[in-house]
């Protein structure tokens, strides 16, 4: 379930810069969808153009997040997290899920990108698999109706 084949030059073509523009529907998430072809979530598979509701739950995950990074380390990493390679399309859900959640990294900084992405595509594998648990949670969630009044209120 890997994203990153459809990739622009994915495998020849070091990292290509890829910083935030406007709003994710709008400008960075709508870039990364026309470069890559992506039309659903990275992690869970739901739809992001089907509908205009769930266009509207468009994010970008960077698979390895800048806060796994040491802050010693974050400018030798910097090329390699803001490219076009390091961000996913997702659902805000899992982009939610994920957030301020580590990846383990190894000790040094990628020296070629062929490494790098042999880091990230281990980091996205680690992530689909903690994303699967809390779908699994929230659906459990979501069929329980927690919106819906418990028994009679009490009242005057």
């Amino acid at each position: 379930m890997n994203p990153f084949g459809s990739y622009p030059k994915c495998g020849g073509v070091g990292p290509r810069p890829f910083r935030g523009m406007t709003t994710c529907r709008t400008g960075y998430g709508a870039k990364l969808q026309k470069l890559t072809g992506q039309t659903t979530c990275a992690y869970c598979g739901v739809s992001l153009v089907d509908t205009y509701e769930h266009w509207l739950l468009t994010a970008v995950d960077h698979v390895i997040p800048r806060s796994s990074i040491p802050k010693a380390e974050r400018e030798a990493w910097r090329r390699w997290v803001d490219s076009l390679h390091n961000v996913v399309l997702c659902c805000s859900g899992c982009n939610g899920f994920l957030n301020r959640s580590p990846v383990p990294l190894p000790a040094q900084v990628p020296s070629s990108f062929e490494e790098f992405c042999r880091i990230r595509d281990e980091a996205f594998e680690v992530r689909l698999k903690r994303v699967q648990p809390r779908l699994c949670q929230e659906r459990a969630t979501y069929r329980s109706k927690p919106w819906e009044p418990k028994g009679e209120q009490g009242g005057d």
